[in-house]
């Protein structure tokens, strides 16, 4: 197949090569051109007799143009050793199948073989075997009793012994697959020859024994080792290639497998600065940067592995220390599988690391973030600040799509025309907000060679401080076209605005009274989580708002979860995925504290120097509004009582000079005297105001008054009978007070009319008589029947009774009982009659009918509610007793049973349920029911220990109340609703 240049065409191996083989060969080759990797293959081939060959193929790439790659390499015919291989393999499978040494023996007559019987070691080998060593004249018969194992440590030859001993022992210590060794033995005539044994653990009736054979492959090694010779000699004297190497702009080594390096070329003296002599003979690593000593440690397993490396990165460090940064190709050359040396080929890329290090410098240094992406979107450079935003570090993304990692700005609409900009690929710029990040951005996009750049500028404190300017102009416009705005309208608009500056915060105010904490102004706190801070005291460790009321001072909690501070409410808080409160104190004029306002996130938040500067921002502006509407109120106050303070008051006001001319009769006075304030003007008040008959004595009580009141410094009121216009007297209590003037005193005469008040002093008088009697039945009458039942109870637990005297006692306990409960219904219509006489309550609207939509094919289920255990327990019993229901449903209080029915919502409900109960009362059960769509399907009935009318007639304003049953539970009350017209529907279906 040799060309006259004593080259191989690669298609004359082809056609050669058994087609069995040809797939794997253009593979292997294929794989080779690519990476300019060495390959090895054995492969079958037709020789000229056409029989099958074996031939083992080593080859070495080498570059020759950008386009033609021609290898180096050898090609040996193995077939000899193939086939005493599978010979030997099919020899060894049929021995394992017999029994006795004798058939093994006579059956491989043609081959050593020996055996080893564990772990006693004793064996045989036959004759063969010593015919191989010459020595077959020693060994009468077909086999000799003797340890295979000794005999060749008799024989093999010293550089061998090592190998052949560790893995001889390793093998029976550890029988897995084949033991395969070769190795040297000396011959009787002194010389040497290759012997391969192959040998297997077989069980045979002997116990375990090691089965083997010996084959002389001593011409196939001889082969190996002057093929071996022959390369390295071609290596070592192919100086036309040395030369070409040297005049290579590229730094070029080879390195044994050791790692000593054993020839660089010119160009690699040059670039390092070395002395030839000082490199020669080596270690490479003393070479190497120490950023790339790890490196190069992976590089050199890989190759001993059989891969190449044509763009791995290498660091060398030159004779004056500095760096040098190289792009390698390394190739490693083998001879049977054994590695002989490794060829580098390094391009010097120091100035365009320099470029690209100085590049990188000024792109991390800049604040804005920055990506590239080609013209498929794929990520080609991230610089630190684009880190920051992202979350996402540079070496995660290079070489990712940009539209599978860059996905921070959530599912918005100026998200998605930031991604039509992308798509676009043109020049533009946009303002997004991240609601994932909580933050704005600046997006410019510039169309570049590469594909397309953009940068991303964070300008959240440019936003938010826009937005604080924007809600301070448009709070004081508001104020100024409106000042009837309240300090709570005030403060709904501050937190409505607020929204759109930080959109994920969650705005609270709170006011204080009494040391203690309301709310103020929470739009986005749930009414629940209200409800249950309501009132609280300030203090220390009273969560942020309390603890900063009680310091006067900022209070950051970023974690609400460990923070010590909110140990008595984190529970609470997280309930309702509060992770971090910050809490402002408001402090006004005087260092007078009104308030808090905080700031709460559904996250763990610590707070960052813009939002800071935003918080304090706006904490001056709440301050500053709460300051001017309160100098805008007592302005207001001011003015109101020099105009429209005495026009709407509550009492009558008549102010007159000296001399009792009138100048002033407000709204009130005209209403109670029956003048018009034109009519009166400048008249004498007495004359208005006194009855004729009684005009002049009461005059002069008047004026007497006037006078000791101007010497007293307590206020003093005087009772007189004025007169309306038409006559009619009416009882008033008079107040003067003097206005001292400039020129002259003025009078003003507070006038308030007890008319009403002498009606309820009549009232009260029947009232306190109504409680009287009440306070004497609660001492004296209900002692008596309570006092009984003690006694009895007493008698009872002392004394054997028979059964007779025990029914008699427990009649005497049931009669004092219902005496007990008369008088308690005496007292609560005693209570009633006051509240009828004297209504102060409003009821709500008569209980309207049940729908007629209650879908009757649902279940009924029954719930006990009462926060009395041992109530629960009684009415469960007493239920089951009477054949009502066997397994209610119970529960203490009505907060989890009204959990229990909007999360089983397809039952109907029977309810008994308690009114006073803590954590939610019946009434408040009651309430939540009307919210429910399934409320029409909810069937209550009160069972109560209040006998109070006033109950009663609340409980009519359900429509859901079906009866009202007092404690304890009858049996004529359990089979009356066994009849109800509105549930003997349900109960047909039977109880779930």
């Amino acid at each position: 197949m040799l060309e006259n240049n004593g080259e191989i065409n690669l298609y004359k191996v082809i056609s050669k090569i058994h087609s069995e083989d040809q797939k794997e060969f253009l593979e292997k080759i294929n794989e080779s051109y690519q990476n300019l990797s060495t390959f090895m293959m054995v492969t079958k081939a037709i020789n000229k007799e056409g029989k099958i060959s074996y031939y083992k193929m080593i080859s070495h790439p080498f570059k020759k143009t950008d386009d033609i790659v021609f290898w180096n390499g050898s090609i040996e015919d193995i077939t000899e050793r193939k086939l005493i291989e599978e010979n030997s393999n099919k020899i060894q499978s049929r021995l394992s199948a017999y029994k006795s040494k004798f058939d093994i023996v006579t059956l491989s007559n043609h081959l050593g073989l020996w055996e080893l019987t564990l772990p006693d070691f004793s064996g045989t080998i036959t004759k063969e075997f010593y015919n191989l060593l010459g020595r077959g004249d020693e060994v009468l018969g077909d086999e000799i009793n003797r340890n295979f194992y000794f005999e060749v440590l008799q024989y093999i030859h010293p550089d061998d012994k090592e190998l052949f001993v560790t893995k001889f022992n390793d093998y029976a210590s550890n029988p897995i697959s084949y033991l395969d060794i070769s190795f040297r033995l000396a011959q009787k005539n002194g010389n040497w020859i290759w012997i391969w044994t192959k040998a297997e653990i077989s069980k045979s009736i002997f116990g375990n024994v090691l089965i083997g054979t010996c084959v002389d492959i001593t011409s196939q090694k001889l082969l190996e080792l002057n093929l071996e010779r022959n390369r390295t000699k071609l290596l070592e004297t192919n100086q036309n290639y040395i030369n070409i190497l040297n005049n290579s702009n590229d730094l070029i080594q080879s390195v044994d497998s050791n790692g000593i390096i054993k020839f660089v070329n010119d160009k690699w003296i040059e670039k390092l600065g070395y002395e030839i002599e000082n490199v020669l003979g080596k270690n490479i690593l003393d070479f190497i940067h120490p950023d790339s000593k790890e490196l190069s440690k992976n590089l050199f397993r890989e190759i001993l592995n059989g891969k190449t490396h044509n763009h791995a990165e290498i660091e060398f460090i030159s004779f004056k220390g500095k760096k040098l940064f190289t792009k390698a190709l390394i190739v490693a050359s083998f001879i049977n599988g054994k590695l002989i040396n490794t060829q580098g080929f390094f391009v010097d890329i120091t100035d365009k690391k320099k470029q690209e290090f100085l590049l990188y410098n000024a792109i991390n240094n800049i604040h804005e973030g920055y990506c590239l992406v080609n013209k498929d979107f794929v990520i080609k450079d991230w610089n630190l600040a684009i880190e920051e935003v992202t979350g996402l570090e540079k070496n995660i993304v290079l070489g990712t799509n940009l539209f599978d990692v860059f996905n921070v700005f959530g599912n918005s609409e100026t998200t998605k025309n930031f991604y039509k900009l992308i798509r676009k690929k043109t020049n533009g710029s946009i303002e997004i907000y991240s609601e994932i990040l909580d933050a704005w951005y600046f997006i410019t996009t510039s169309n570049v060679n590469e594909g397309l750049a953009f940068f991303v500028t964070d300008i959240s404190e440019r936003k938010r401080n826009e937005g604080i300017v924007s809600l301070e102009k448009n709070i004081y416009t508001s104020l100024a076209n409106n000042s009837d705005l309240s300090i709570n309208e005030i403060l709904h608009k501050v937190a409505i605005s607020l929204k759109d500056i930080h959109p994920k915060m969650i705005f609270s105010t709170l006011r204080i009274e009494d040391d203690k904490l309301y709310n103020w102004v929470s739009p986005e706190l749930s009414p629940e989580y209200i409800k249950v801070i309501d009132g609280s005291k300030i203090g220390r460790n009273q969560g942020s708002c309390g603890t900063a009321a009680f310091k006067k001072e900022n209070v950051f909690v970023s974690d609400i979860e460990t923070d010590s501070l909110w140990k008595n409410y984190k529970d609470l808080a997280l309930s309702f995925n509060l992770k971090s409160c910050w809490s402002i104190p408001l402090i006004i004029e005087n260092d007078k504290l009104i308030g808090t306002f905080a700031i709460y996130h559904n996250k763990i938040r610590k707070i960052s120097h813009s939002e800071y500067d935003s918080i304090e921002r706006l904490k001056y502006l709440i301050q500053n509004l709460i300051e001017l509407k309160n100098a805008q109120i007592k302005k207001f106050q001011s003015d109101y009582l020099k105009n429209k303070v005495i026009d709407s008051s509550l009492i009558s006001i008549i102010i007159t000079k000296e001399d009792g001319s009138i100048i002033l009769f407000n709204p009130l006075a005209q209403k109670m005297f029956g003048w018009k304030e034109e009519e009166v003007l400048n008249k004498n008040i007495y004359k208005i105001i006194l009855p004729t008959d009684t005009e002049k004595a009461q005059t002069s009580k008047l004026k007497k008054f006037i006078k000791q009141a101007e010497k007293s410094e307590l206020r003093n009121e005087i009772e007189l009978m004025v007169a309306h216009k038409n006559g009619i007297e009416i009882p008033v209590e008079i107040f003067v007070a003097t206005v001292k003037e400039d020129t002259a005193n003025i009078l003003i005469y507070f006038v308030r009319d007890l008319s009403t008040f002498k009606k309820q002093f009549k009232t009260i008088q029947f009232q306190n008589k109504q409680l009287k009697e009440i306070a004497w039945m609660q001492s004296h009458i209900i002692r008596a029947p309570l006092t009984r039942i003690m006694s009895l109870v007493n008698l009872i637990n002392s004394q054997d009774k028979d059964e007779l005297e025990t029914k008699e006692l427990l009649d005497y306990i049931s009669i004092s009982a219902h005496e007990l409960d008369k008088v308690i219904h005496e007292i609560s219509n005693k209570t009633y009659e006051i509240e009828i006489n004297n209504p102060t309550i409003k009821l709500g609207n008569p209980k309207n009918t049940l729908s007629n939509s209650i879908e009757n094919k649902k279940q009924l289920q029954l719930l006990l509610v009462d926060d009395d255990p041992i109530i629960l327990t009684i009415n469960k019993l007493f239920l089951k007793q009477n054949g009502f229901n066997e397994t209610p449903f119970c529960f203490k209080n009505s907060k989890t049973a009204i959990a229990h029915i909007l999360n089983n919502k397809e039952n109907n409900y029977l309810v008994f349920l308690d009114i006073n109960m803590p954590v939610m009362n019946g009434w408040e059960f009651l309430d939540e029911i009307k919210k429910s769509e399934i409320q029409d399907r909810i069937f209550v009935i009160i069972l109560t220990s209040s006998s109070d009318n006033f109950d009663r007639k609340k409980a009519d304003s359900y429509q859901n109340i079906i009866e009202f049953y007092e404690k304890p539970l009858t049996i004529e009350q359990v089979q009356a609703l066994k009849y109800n017209s509105k549930i003997v529907p349900l109960l047909q279906n039977g109880f779930n």
